[in-house]
């Protein structure tokens, strides 16, 4: 599958979507959130993600910063956004610097905390 961050992970309706690509070979997951939160999600589902990589990070509003690094040094290829925590605007001004730019992005997600 493809390289996939999981931005704000340990949701569970996201999660099971997830559990159900990883499943399908479709991607493979780096969560990137809170890892109780996380562990818990996936202990729930009863879902074993020992193999995948976990970057915790308890601030919902870095999360996706987070992503954007990975993306811009071509760790990953997509991008799940699991929340909604930006008007649909700023959903898109993000997606359009995500690959783009990691200065632009990181300097944008500070300015909404």
């Amino acid at each position: 599958g493809v390289k996939a961050a999981i931005v704000n992970a340990g949701k569970p309706l996201p999660m099971i979507s997830v559990q159900d690509a990883v499943n399908e070979s479709l991607i493979e997951p780096i969560f990137i959130g809170d890892e109780k939160e996380i562990q818990k999600c996936a202990q729930d589902l009863k879902w074993d993600i020992s193999k995948y990589e976990i970057i915790h990070e308890p601030v919902e509003n870095n999360t996706a910063a987070i992503a954007a690094k990975l993306a811009s040094e071509e760790k990953i290829r997509i991008i799940v956004i699991t929340f909604l925590f930006v008007n649909r605007c700023t959903y898109i001004h993000y997606m359009q610097l995500a690959f783009n730019d990691y200065e632009q992005v990181e300097l944008f997600f500070k300015n909404l905390n």
